[in-house]
This record gives C-alpha cells, structure tokens and sequence, in this order.
C-alpha cells in the first residue's frame, strides 16, 4: 500500500499564483492515447499549483461523430489541422497555458501541451475540462467529398478532468491542534492521535499518492482522541 497522507478539513493554507508555458513531450503515448498523463495529482485547496496536460492531435477521425446516422468506424474523415480556442471548466483559480498558444494551428498527428495552474478554494470534487476549437477534415463518405472547417467541443478525443482535495500534510495544521500517526510508516494499519485545547468538528480524510481519497471520517475531539485506521485490506497501490 502506497504511503497514505493524512490532514484535517479544517486546515485552510495561503500560497500565490503560478505562471509559465509547458514544454511538449510527444515521447510516452500508447497507440489510440490522446491526452498524457491520464490524471494529475489533485489540486489542493489554498495551494499553488502546477500540472502539465500533453495532447496529441488525431490524424483521422471517424465521421460517426458528426453524422450519427454513420455506422461507427466504418468511415473516417483526415484530420488537417486543429486550432485550439478556449480550455473551460476549470476549478476558479486555475487556469490554463497552451503551447502552442491558443489560436495557433497544430496539423493533425501534431502534439501541443497545457499548463494548468494557479490556486483555488473551490469545493473538493472532479472538474470534467472542455477544449473549444476548431478542425479542418477532407475525406469522401459514401459518394460525396467532405473538405471544410467546423468549430465546437474538442472532447471526443480531448476530454480531462481536474480534481479538487482537501489541502493535504500534516504540518499545516491549524496552531491549537496537534496530530500524531502512528506507526509511520504502516502497512494501512495505524493509530491517529488529535489533541486540541478546544473543541473541533471536522473531516479527517485519507488520500493516497495522487491525492484521490481511500477514506473519510468524521471527528469531533475536545482534548485528546486516538482514532484506529485499518485500510490494509485495500489492494496494493492504492
């Protein structure tokens, strides 16, 4: 089992904005792969971020897509260029960097990437990113030759999403709360040990190392509390 980071969802972190153009990396597609990485670490709330999306741009596509009277894969229409005008959907805070720059052609079988980044408090969850633009396709469907340019939603072949999680380690915790694990590291089994001075109602959430969350418990402790954790039943790498 992967090394678990623990926090509480009290926490609340400051951190500024970061800005810059991603470098594109065309070396680790799988055949049919079209955005790498699959996922990116989680966006952590109050914290400054930075994750780069690479893209690959079909070479075809099949012409169901935009008549579904088609049968699928049965007809495919070349892809010339594509020009990317707009990413929307991202957590507020976050946005995002295309190289090459929005409203530049990339022709099709090309690569470009997307810097997303920035800092964000919205609510913890999946943020499903959309990618505007435009594609120019030539090809022949049945007896008729198809050469034109149309504009919408990339997400056929480009589609993402972004997730949002609590601001994770233990040394942000707010000054009049401490928190102990032990042992660590562990095998998924452990004990939390939260002390406070003062009363405090919250959710204790355990990620694993993309920052997806394994488990989640509730926690109301005026003092000192020992809470057992025993997730070594989950499969290894999660």
């Amino acid at each position: 089992m992967k090394k678990a980071i623990l926090f509480l969802a009290i926490i609340i972190a400051f951190a500024s904005g970061v800005s810059a153009q991603c470098n594109i990396d065309s070396t680790d597609f799988a055949s049919g792969q079209y955005v790498y990485p699959d996922s990116l670490p989680c966006i952590a709330q109050g914290t400054a971020y930075s994750g780069t999306v690479n893209i690959k741009i079909p070479d075809s596509l099949d012409a169901h897509l935009f008549v579904s009277a088609l049968p699928a894969n049965t007809y495919y229409l070349y892809l010339d260029s594509v020009r990317i005008d707009s990413v929307t959907g991202m957590p507020t805070g976050i946005t995002a960097s295309i190289n090459p720059t929005m409203g530049s052609w990339i022709h099709g079988g090309g690569y470009g990437c997307s810097l997303f980044s920035g800092t964000t408090t919205d609510t913890v969850g999946s943020y499903p990113v959309s990618i505007y633009g435009r594609g120019c396709v030539h090809g022949t469907i049945l007896i008729y030759t198809i050469d034109s340019c149309v504009s919408g939603n990339l997400g056929a072949y480009l589609n993402y999403n972004l997730n949002v999680c609590y601001p994770t380690g233990i040394s942000n915790v707010a000054g009049n709360v401490s928190l102990n694990i032990y042992p660590n590291p562990n095998q998924g089994a452990f004990t939390v040990t939260v002390s406070s001075a003062t009363n405090i109602v919250g959710t204790m959430s355990v990620l694993d190392q993309l920052g997806r969350v394994i488990k989640v418990q509730n926690i109301d402790v005026t003092g000192t509390k020992q809470l057992l954790l025993d997730m070594s039943n989950l499969s290894s790498g999660a």
